[in-house]
């Protein structure tokens, strides 16, 4: 009897035991296929899509560049720049932060459409949230335009040691060629050329 009363003590000891080593090794395993997980990156590759993707969405307003890309379609649509607005800046958090940008122009109406078709191949991610517009004279209108874009902040905290890798999916991939596309198509804030050029974004558009 007393060896029983020892004994099964020792045996659900051995038993918490064996499941101890079982996590650790679960673990080591899951360790190892993390770190070839991360052996197997492009930093390269990564750094250079980190970078295309803080072109779309920055960690800050970035006011001057955001205002340079609305700038450049503007030039290049035959509106005129009449004045420019902006919101107050929302209270900062780890989500998504947004404010708006109001442009006032004039132009025809066919130059208004122009520039609209503009920014949509802007690789900064800006929405359209209205158009206000009155008659001018002549053919000549003025239109308050209100842009929505966005930033996010870096987050505080980086995860645990014990979390998956992200992954990076196809729909990612495409985005990210995407945005890729814009860059490489969308004229630079610094070219003078973008700044004289009127004419339409499709020229065998009528």
């Amino acid at each position: 009897m007393i060896i029983i009363l020892v004994t099964i003590p020792q045996f659900l000891k051995l038993f918490e035991t064996f499941k101890t080593i079982d996590e650790l090794n679960q673990k080591k395993a899951f360790y190892q296929q993390k770190g070839k997980e991360l052996e197997a990156i492009n930093a390269e590759a990564f750094r250079k899509d980190l970078d295309t993707a803080l072109i779309a969405l920055p960690v800050e307003k970035d006011i001057p560049g955001v205002m340079g890309e609305l700038l450049v379609a503007l030039g290049g649509s035959g509106m005129n720049l009449d004045g420019i607005t902006f919101s107050n800046s929302p209270v900062e958090s780890e989500k998504t932060q947004e404010y708006t940008i109001t442009i006032d122009a004039s132009g025809e109406q066919s130059s208004l459409r122009n520039f609209l078709e503009r920014v949509t191949v802007a690789p900064r991610l800006v929405k359209l949230n209205s158009i206000e517009v009155s008659s001018g004279t002549g053919q000549t209108i003025t239109a308050a335009i209100t842009f929505v874009t966005f930033y996010q902040l870096l987050p505080k905290t980086i995860g645990s040691v014990d979390d998956k890798l992200p992954t990076v999916t196809k729909v990612d991939t495409q985005i990210l060629s995407d945005i890729a596309e814009k860059i490489r198509s969308f004229p630079k804030v610094n070219d003078q050329s973008s700044q004289s050029t009127i004419g339409k974004l499709d020229p065998f558009r009528p």
